[in-house]
């Protein structure tokens, strides 16, 4: 999977503006003209690293290595931040709650009483978020050992509703399930999301090396059909392969409903839009022919697409920032 710059975008007051998340900054733009606004240093710059961003309500939350602040959407000043003993990796923000994954911790920090109200050790685990629960899912290490079990976590509180080591890919649903794909690919699984009562189990195609994602109702995973690699668009309510197209890394990340599946073709050149229903392209474009897109976030009708370089075993580089406008958005 080729590593993506992280971003996130909001409209403002008199204009709409994209918060964008470089190597040791957060760029402010101008979603009309480009023009930048303000840029922050997280911790005063002395960091590499790219940091993680959420939005609400007129504040920026950025999260870098080791801490989580609050800039205003305005001028970037810095509201407030709070330390965390571990090397953060990714926040989400759920409610008044900035959900924090880091290298051996989850933490839940409080936006309003801004500091930690609680934190878990996970082991670097994928979040899944649904029905005020947080799906846990730390990584299977290979080494022999017992599968990693994911866990649901009450938003609130911290404390554990339910467990399952066989899920190591948690997916969820709006309809009050949660889907996952089993360790070796070839299963998909449906329990209740409250409970953790099973629903029904189907065999699907063996998953790729890269991990499914929810898009709508549609489960798009890559597949392996012999030597080839393919996309697959499975239903949830029956664990239905509906649609096969061809592979591609998928970019309905930013947790914006959309209605189609944004992917990348092999290359990373160009991005289609396939319908989920029949996983037909409904468009295609390439904003850059000299270099791969990197990330595609939608903010309304505007779709706002960075392209860059990822050399092999290097740094990714964000070069340009291309804004799109969806005439079939809604």
């Amino acid at each position: 999977m080729v590593p993506r710059s992280r971003s996130a975008s909001t409209s403002t007051r008199g204009g709409s503006t994209a918060y964008i998340a470089l190597p040791g900054k957060v760029v402010a733009r101008d979603a009309t003209t480009g023009r930048t606004k303000w840029i922050y240093k997280p911790g005063g710059g002395v960091t590499t690293g790219t940091p993680s961003l959420a939005f609400a309500e007129g504040v920026v939350y950025v999260t870098d290595v080791g801490r989580v602040a609050a800039v205003t959407s305005g001028d970037g000043g810095e509201l407030w931040a709070v330390p965390l003993d571990d090397t953060t990796i990714t926040t989400v923000l759920v409610g008044r709650v900035l959900l924090v994954r880091a290298m051996l911790h989850l933490y839940a920090v409080s936006v309003d009483a801004k500091g930690i109200i609680w934190q878990k050790r996970t082991e670097q685990g994928e979040l899944h978020i649904g029905n005020g629960l947080v799906f846990v899912t730390p990584p299977d290490t290979g080494a022999g050992e017992a599968a990693p079990a994911t866990l649901a976590i009450s938003i609130d509180d911290g404390a554990v509703r339910w467990s399952d080591a066989s899920a190591p890919h948690a997916v969820l649903a709006a309809r009050n399930l949660v889907v996952y794909v089993s360790k070796d690919g070839e299963l998909l699984r449906a329990r209740s999301l409250d409970t953790g009562k099973k629903l029904y189990e189907k065999a699907i195609p063996r998953s790729a090396r890269n991990d499914p994602q929810l898009v709508g109702d549609i489960l798009v995973s890559p597949v392996s059909s012999g030597a080839e690699e393919e996309l697959a668009g499975i239903g949830l309510d029956h664990g239905t392969v509906r649609w096969r197209k061809p592979s591609g890394n998928i970019q309905n990340l930013d947790g914006t409903p959309y209605g189609k599946v944004l992917v990348t073709d092999p290359t990373n050149r160009s991005l289609r839009a396939l319908d989920l229903t029949t996983g037909e392209a409904r468009w295609t474009v390439t904003p850059d022919e000299k270099r791969m897109v990197l990330r595609a976030s939608r903010l309304g009708n505007l779709l706002f697409i960075i392209t860059g370089e990822s050399p092999l075993g290097g740094p990714v580089k964000a070069e340009r920032l291309y804004c799109l406008e969806l005439s079939d958005a809604t």
